[in-house]
Order: structure tokens, then sequence, then C-alpha cells
């Protein structure tokens, strides 16, 4: 059971969410994958994607503006 980070910082949707798909293919289950992000609707774009996938997520803003979401990669 692994953590693994992506900064997406600047980085406006949907570059994030692909890059945040791509990297969970990479990643076995249990796994958990954090991503920091300055863009309030880039926080919410993966927070509900990672919701419809049915991944457990956890979404804070740790600092004025940069959000950290954090994906617990599920068995499939």
């Amino acid at each position: 059971m692994g953590e693994y980070y992506l900064q997406l910082w600047g980085e406006m949707c949907p570059v994030p969410l692909l890059k945040a798909e791509k990297k969970l293919k990479e990643l076995t289950a249990q796994d958990t994958l954090v991503l920091e992000t300055d863009h309030s609707c880039t926080a919410r774009t993966i927070q509900n994607w990672a919701r419809k996938k049915k991944y457990l997520v956890k979404t804070d803003e740790i600092a004025n503006g940069i959000w950290q979401i954090r994906i617990r990669k599920q068995e499939t």
C-alpha cells in the first residue's frame, strides 16, 4: 500500500483529471494518490469523478487556495 503524489498547481481541467486517471491506472488496489491543486474547480471536478468511479476520496483546503485530494484506489 503506497502513497503517490502529483502536484497540479497552475493546471486547469481537463489536464489534471487526465494526469490523475493515468497515474491511477499505474497503481494497485489500496494505493493512495495525493493531488495538490490551486484551482477549486479542479478539486471539485476530480472529487466528483473519483466518487463516480467508486474510489474513496477526501478533499481538504490545506492552505488558502490550495486543495489536497486523496484518492484511495479500490479493488476492481
